[in-house]
């Protein structure tokens, strides 16, 4: 055989390049507590917009928001037709991302199901709690976003605050 030994080497060091290529940025958003995302602003027949943000304790944040929504139409199995309704039922998400020197804190959390109205002028006041996911939350600046779902029947409308930057206080 006359394999050449140089061929050898730089194929290893390929493979080693390859890995690190691959290791380190895995690493680095590990590390950084990276990975919660804040959809972008989505206002449509729901508009939701962050009002402000508590910071409870280290490890708990709650997020201030107000909805509107259009009336919903969705089809009554039942009756045989399209049925619309000022009544909607909620499932809103809310989260948050902090600096923090070079790390990113991150929180997220879920609202509790509830009842809406959903007329087009009414405006809900709701909030939704966020838990710490990777490092403790401080007072300062922060990223806020809150996502809502809203439905009746078997219709169901989406919105999104978009990022919000607001001071956890």
């Amino acid at each position: 055989m006359n394999e050449n030994p140089g061929r050898r080497i730089r194929a290893f060091g390929l493979a080693v390049a390859l890995v690190a290529a691959l290791a380190i940025p895995a690493a680095a958003l590990a590390a950084t507590g990276g990975g919660d995302t804040i959809q972008p602003r989505m206002a449509g027949p729901v508009v939701v917009d962050v009002e402000g943000v508590t910071l409870n304790d280290k490890l708990l944040a709650t997020i201030q928001f107000r909805l509107t929504c259009n009336e919903i139409t969705y089809y009554d199995w039942e009756l045989g037709q399209d049925v619309t309704t000022t009544e909607g039922r909620l499932f809103a998400s809310g989260q948050l991302i902090q600096a923090q020197g070079r790390s990113i804190a991150s929180a997220s959390g879920f609202g509790a199901r509830t009842d809406v109205t959903c007329d087009g002028s009414t405006v809900n006041h709701l909030a939704v709690q966020v838990i710490a996911g990777n490092l403790p939350l401080r007072r300062g600046a922060a990223l806020i976003g809150v996502t809502a779902e809203v439905g009746a029947g078997d219709g169901e409308e989406f919105g999104a605050s978009g990022p919000t930057e607001l001071r956890l206080r």
